[in-house]
């Protein structure tokens, strides 16, 4: 319940205790955004140093927590990079893992990029190093990296979501952001996310908002979409339309998944949503089952990424159960990303770094 409450103060929710809440965590943004901008002054002073890698390191992040996109472009690079021949690695901290095990996000990728290996440790430089020297990587794409400024990063790629309301650009508590909009200018590319639910002109803003910050890198505009099913019954995106479909949950803005599910013309009858990274019990699915077949829905429609969780956990009895599955894809720009991931491995048109 807490958690849950305290995403609605994040994410820009308006109304009664969450405004409440909000304006009463102004002043605790106020010092948490002070210690990241000090941070930041001693990293790009020179005064604290970041320790490099034995192999190119691509850093994929975002300055907000939750549901911009990171992981979706981290697998589009992973990709990216195997097609033009490397060998990529996937380095994780793995927030959310117990007793030493993947990650559900990391579970996630495991099964995507099938190939492609993958280590999560709060030390960074340790996954990359492991994955240079156990796995043979020749690179390696960190997931989730922007503000882990102890590792030496050969191109910062940062995820900014198109549809974020001025609410949630506060530094958190009060809002969602992690480190303040200037920040953006450290970045050697930016991908602006889901362009093509907030439309032309929010995005044309948000990139003359990108500039003023300081950035003078290239600006991609991206989009998610369906691109297939997980589960029984050997189903397409495309069976969903018009079907009766009950969501279910747990990751950092469950209105992205509504909106992918309203995407394939899915009739939503309910949706269950749990916390970020949410550990679930049998009895829990088995609530979600008996709530679905209470709405009569043809199946119960979960993410990928909570797909890995569940699955072992589905009741044998109708709805079924499926989960989608969604690849990121570069709408404007996608030569330039490539060419910049090549030039990783020249070393030409690298932007000058303050790291040490």
């Amino acid at each position: 319940m807490i958690r849950d409450f305290m995403f609605r103060v994040i994410s820009g929710e308006r109304g009664g205790a969450v405004s409440a809440a909000r304006a009463g965590l102004i002043p605790v943004s106020w010092i948490y955004g002070s210690v990241v901008k000090l941070r930041n002054v001693l990293y790009d002073s020179g005064f604290l140093f970041s320790r490099r890698a034995p192999v190119p390191v691509i850093s994929v992040g975002n300055l907000s927590v939750g549901g911009t996109g990171k992981t979706p472009a981290a697998a589009m690079i992973a990709k990216m990079l195997a097609s033009m021949g490397r060998k990529p690695g996937i380095a994780s901290r793995g927030y959310g893992s117990a007793g030493g095990c993947l990650n559900d996000e990391n579970l996630m990728l495991s099964e995507a990029l099938r190939g492609i290996p993958l280590a999560q440790d709060a030390d960074r430089h340790a996954t990359v190093v492991a994955l240079a020297g156990r796995c043979g990587a020749d690179c390696a794409v960190l997931d989730d990296g922007f503000q882990h400024r102890r590792l030496r990063r050969d191109l910062d790629v940062l995820v900014i979501d198109a549809a974020s309301s001025e609410h949630s650009l506060r530094m958190l508590p009060a809002g969602s952001m992690r480190e303040p909009m200037e920040s953006v200018a450290r970045a050697s590319l930016v991908i602006v996310a889901h362009a093509d639910w907030a439309g032309s002109d929010a995005v044309e803003m948000l990139k003359e908002r990108i500039r003023g910050f300081g950035f003078g890198g290239p600006v991609l505009t991206s989009a998610v979409a369906a691109t297939g099913v997980l589960g029984p019954g050997g189903r397409s995106p495309a069976w969903f339309s018009d079907r009766r479909i009950h969501l279910v949950s747990g990751i950092g803005n469950p209105g992205y998944f509504r909106r992918t599910a309203e995407g394939l013309n899915a009739v939503i009858t309910g949706e269950s949503i749990f916390p970020d990274h949410h550990a679930y019990s049998a009895a829990e699915i088995a609530r979600v089952s008996d709530l679905a077949s209470f709405e009569s829905a043809d199946a119960v429609l979960a993410t990928s990424k909570d797909w890995v969780k569940i699955r072992d956990l589905v009741p044998d009895r109708p709805p079924p159960f499926n989960a989608i599955e969604i690849e990121m894809n570069i709408l404007d720009g996608r030569d330039t990303l490539i060419e910049k991931l090549k030039a990783v491995f020249t070393g030409e048109d690298q932007p000058v770094k303050t790291f040490r």
